[in-house]
């Protein structure tokens, strides 16, 4: 439902146990257009075909029987707007959901096809792409189909979970973006933290059963740019298998860095080779796919990077963005081009890049290696006082680590996780590695003090368990899990 929080009238469906109907005109309490006006995010009547817009995931309750109705049927031309949901308390309009949608089991392990990056979604007027025009307004969701996805070959319908970049820009409010299976209720989760900026963030996201995806903003307006970089699928081998690595530097092109590249800043339309196999663990043959952490770092302006397969095309796609001055890191997995290298392409300006291997995928020659199980987005730790969960009050200190317990079933060699650090006091960096000391020399998150910064981390476990260091300031680190790998 909709309403006017100038004149106080809605306009709304309901459904009366025999039919839905559509009702305008009708005057409601101050305290109800409120929790109405909250609710539908501010959306104006007339979003699809003069009908009201849904918060996402829930529907409207019987008036007269105060049961569940399934939502009105005119969603079903604009799935990009609303899915079936449970219902909200019927005479209030507020209050807390029923039971949510049940969620799926859990599909069965998976082997990895790493793909060129391939836009299959872009809400921007006039991009050309899915969704163009379909901004996201606060509580909107938009959902992008996966299957079928035109990459070379196309997504199958076998494929359980999908590997996105997804980057959020032209925001009007600070906000955050939770990505979740298309079909079930926006979890307690999030992947994106928002702030009037261009931001991206790699996301390990299961599929929905109707082969798609949802992405929820929750506040202000955003657009959405979804990259495909990858898919599971169920059984397979020996091709696409996985092997954790413990972070290694492998490149950084800051003058005097000692590392592979160092002095190589590269200037607008520049590209910087990283040579991958036979560095930082991965082999020197049999990789199809290496997982990356890669930063940017003392940029002399506004631009992007694009991250792909050695001496082959660049393809319309970015991994991260960035602005003068900024330190800016984000997870890539990236096929590896014939001769074991993948290329970096900086758009615009100057800025060094730091690049830190975290595993690699085996091609169909390879052996051995772990399939990867996606799980509903659950989050597991947040250092926040009172958030109830692991770490619950233990903020980050100059030098501190801190051990979380992935909470995996036992033979769990690594997890998806997303990492988020907020409440920053000072420039700093996060590390996640394996239960053991010392921390490695590279990094995760990276952020001004101030900023909330999240990043997709892949990590190897140690006895199940990450361990977390916070190099300077203060911090609080929230960590939501997406699936784990194991043999």
């Amino acid at each position: 439902a909709d309403a006017d929080p100038n004149t106080g009238l809605a306009v709304y469906d309901t459904w009366d146990s025999t039919g839905w109907g559509v009702f305008g005109g009708t005057s409601l309490s101050a305290p109800l257009i409120a929790a109405i006006y909250a609710l539908s995010g501010g959306e104006p009547a007339g979003l699809h075909g003069g009908e009201p817009w849904y918060k996402p995931g829930v529907a409207v309750n019987d008036v007269t029987s105060g049961t569940n109705a399934p939502l009105s049927t005119d969603c079903a031309p604009n799935a990009y707007l609303c899915n079936a949901g449970t219902g909200y308390d019927g005479p209030t309009g507020v209050g807390t959901p029923a039971a949510p949608l049940a969620a799926p089991p859990p599909p069965a392990p998976a082997v990895y096809t790493s793909v060129p990056p391939f836009r299959v979604a872009d809400t921007r007027s006039g991009s050309g792409y899915p969704l163009a025009g379909h901004s996201l307004g606060a509580g909107g969701n938009v959902t992008v189909p996966i299957w079928g996805a035109a990459s070379s070959p196309p997504v199958p319908t076998t494929a359980t979970a999908a590997v996105l970049n997804v980057t959020a820009t032209n925001g009007t409010h600070s906000s955050y973006l939770t990505v979740y299976p298309s079909g079930t209720n926006p979890p307690f989760a999030s992947n994106l933290n928002t702030g009037g900026r261009t931001v991206a963030n790699l996301v390990t996201v299961p599929i929905g059963g109707n082969g798609a995806v949802g992405i929820f903003n929750n506040l202000g307006s955003t657009d959405v740019v979804v990259d495909l970089e990858g898919y599971f699928v169920p059984g397979g081998g020996p091709a696409g298998l996985y092997h954790p690595l413990a972070p290694a530097r492998i490149t950084d092109t800051r003058s005097g860095s000692g590392q592979a590249n160092a002095g190589h800043t590269p200037s607008s339309t520049d590209t910087v080779v990283v040579q991958v196999t036979g560095a930082g663990g991965v082999p020197a043959s049999g990789v199809s796919a290496v997982v990356l952490n890669v930063t940017a770092v003392s940029s002399n302006g506004a631009g992007f990077l694009t991250v792909y397969p050695g001496a082959t095309g660049k393809p319309l796609a970015s991994n991260l963005n960035f602005v003068l001055n900024q330190v800016v890191p984000n997870r890539v997995i990236v096929p590896v081009g014939a001769d074991g290298t993948v290329d970096i392409y900086n758009s615009k300006g100057y800025t060094d890049i730091v690049v830190d291997v975290g595993g690699w995928f085996t091609d169909a020659s390879g052996a051995g290696g772990s399939r990867f199980t996606p799980l509903p987005p659950t989050r597991i730790a947040d250092s926040r006082s009172g958030s109830g969960l692991q770490l619950a009050g233990r903020t980050l200190n100059s030098g501190a680590i801190r051990t979380v317990n992935a909470n995996l079933p036992p033979g769990a060699v690594a997890v998806a996780a997303n990492v988020t650090a907020a409440d920053t006091t000072h420039d700093s960096f996060l590390t996640v590695y394996p239960d053991q000391p010392p921390p490695p020399t590279a990094s995760d998150l990276n952020w001004a003090a101030g900023q909330v910064v999240p990043n997709l981390v892949i990590a190897e476990l140690g006895a199940g368990k990450l361990a977390v260091f916070n190099h300077a300031g203060l911090v609080d680190v929230i960590v939501d899990v997406f699936g784990y790998w194991a043999p």
